[in-house]
């Protein structure tokens, strides 16, 4: 989401942003899942297209007011906070736990941050982070809309943080199978648990989804 101005009045600070006419992606999913039909998936993978551009910005674009590499991470990205603008953009807001990782190569937190179905399970381990931690939540994202349901979300905090470390994730093609096996490989690669097997970028996440999207268009 565009930042547009930012200033004082007073003693209070404001910060001005574009103002995104459309639901977000998490009013989306809930409707197609009350009414039991999926996105379709040329849909879904342009939805995804949209979302690692953003990410591809945050994390390799970004730079500060001296043009350094910020290398952004979201660390908080859930369908709550993805936009669907009605002119068909997909807009990612609410950077407010946000970290630029600036050179270092991962980043330690304090603090669990972020939402509990929608974490990598690094940071439930307590390890560095980096910019994979979005990619594993935007693969979250994808495999939800695809199989039109929850994926590690349990019954309460503690079991839903058990299922993102140790959880299988199902191919869809067990829950759709006309989809056939095309989803299968990149989640298989976007929902690895072990970070180092999963997409290595935005782009290259983007790159694979490229190639689902033009078989299911």
């Amino acid at each position: 989401v565009s930042a547009l101005d930012f200033g004082r009045v007073g003693n209070d600070w404001y910060f001005a942003m574009e103002f995104v006419d459309g639901p977000t992606l998490k009013v989306v999913a809930e409707h197609h899942r009350l009414v039991g039909e999926p996105l379709a998936p040329a849909l879904t993978a342009r939805i995804g297209r949209e979302i690692l551009a953003g990410l591809d910005f945050a994390h390799n674009g970004a730079r500060d007011h001296k043009g350094r590499l910020l290398r952004v991470v979201h660390r908080d990205l859930s369908p709550s906070n993805l936009l669907i603008g009605r002119s068909g953009q997909v807009k990612i807001s609410d950077f407010g736990v946000a970290r630029a990782l600036r050179r270092k190569v991962d980043l330690h937190t304090r603090h669990i941050v972020g939402k509990p179905a929608y974490m990598a399970p690094e940071q439930l381990r307590k390890e560095p982070i980096d910019a994979r931690f979005d990619l594993f939540t935007v693969g979250i994202v994808l495999w939800e809309l695809v199989c039109n349901r929850r994926l590690f979300l349990r019954d309460n905090e503690a079991a839903t943080m058990m299922a993102v470390l140790e959880a299988a994730v199902p191919p869809p093609s067990e829950i759709r199978p006309e989809l056939g096996t095309i989803w299968d490989g990149f989640f298989a690669k976007a929902l690895a648990n072990d970070r180092e097997s999963r997409f290595a970028s935005a782009s290259a996440m983007s790159f694979a989804l490229v190639a689902v999207q033009q078989h299911v268009g």
